[in-house]
């Protein structure tokens, strides 16, 4: 007989977790993570580190993330809504991340550290207990990520019709060119059929954290939902927006892995007067 699939399985709170340890050498913890940062990243990005705020505010989430290892609870509370989500949110702030690369590379950097630090307080623990402990982090540490893209992405902005109206007023009124581009993730889909809502919004905020991290500093980023995020690009011609649609799909592989696989995003490409009148 055939065994049936293997299915997702929640990533349980580890009660046994050395989270009172963690959590009294949060300083310490936030102390690696600096580290870390500055080790990681070019010498002419470290004067970009918060270091002061890091001192600070460093310790609060490496004790908030510290107890969620343990507790629903505590999970909740970094998760999207929770009374903690700003405060795991300055991930990327604090390490002076300007990009959603630069920002899951921070937030891979703390994770490192805290598994570290949890590694050697759990000394000579079953295999079991360690293989529990890592699907608790990567839980914790998508949540953290999740809220530091959102965060880097900024608000919403005005809607989209009236956003592109305006746009197209403007470019009717100064003669210039004007391209609309749609960054959609190739796996919406599959994300909304298999992830909880939770954890299909971390996925679906790299892609507008990827795409405002890429466009040029005239361009309006609006994302729309599940997977999905417009650009107006004034000035850009087919040529230019073409050029951009390809950075914008090189920016979301970049931004981070799906159940192992790259992040894949198509992108659509329409220029005013080449496409459409209005």
């Amino acid at each position: 007989m055939l065994p049936t699939p293997p299915r997702r399985r929640p990533a349980r709170p580890v009660a046994d977790a050395p989270v009172a340890e963690l959590a009294a050498r949060a300083e310490d913890l936030a102390k690696g993570w600096l580290m870390a940062l500055v080790e990681q990243e070019p010498l002419a990005r470290a004067a970009s580190i918060a270091t002061g705020e890091l001192t600070d505010t460093g310790p609060r989430i490496c004790a908030a993330l510290a107890h969620a290892l343990t507790s629903d609870a505590e999970l909740a509370r970094i998760a999207p809504g929770g009374e903690l989500e700003a405060l795991v949110a300055r991930t990327a702030e604090l390490a002076g991340a300007q990009t959603a690369e630069e920002a899951s590379r921070a937030v891979d950097a703390l994770r490192a550290v805290l598994w570290s630090a949890a590694l050697s307080a759990l000394g000579n623990q079953d295999g079991s207990l360690v293989a529990e402990l890592a699907e608790r982090l990567a839980v914790v540490s998508e949540l953290t990520r999740g809220a530091a893209l959102r965060r880097l992405a900024g608000p919403a902005g005005p809607a989209l019709p009236d956003a592109i109206a305006a746009a197209v007023a403007r470019t009717r009124r100064d003669g210039a060119a004007l391209s609309l581009l749609l960054v959609e993730l190739d796996d919406t889909g599959r994300v909304l059929a298999v992830e909880p809502e939770e954890d299909a919004a971390v996925v679906f905020g790299r892609l507008v954290g990827a795409v405002r991290g890429a466009v040029g500093a005239g361009d309006q980023v609006i994302g729309e939902g599940a997977g999905r995020a417009w650009v107006i690009a004034p000035g850009a011609d087919r040529r230019d927006a073409e050029r951009l649609g390809a950075v914008l799909a090189a920016a979301v592989r970049a931004a981070g892995s799906w159940r192992g696989a790259p992040l894949r995003a198509s992108v659509g490409v329409a220029t005013l007067d080449h496409d459409a009148a209005d």
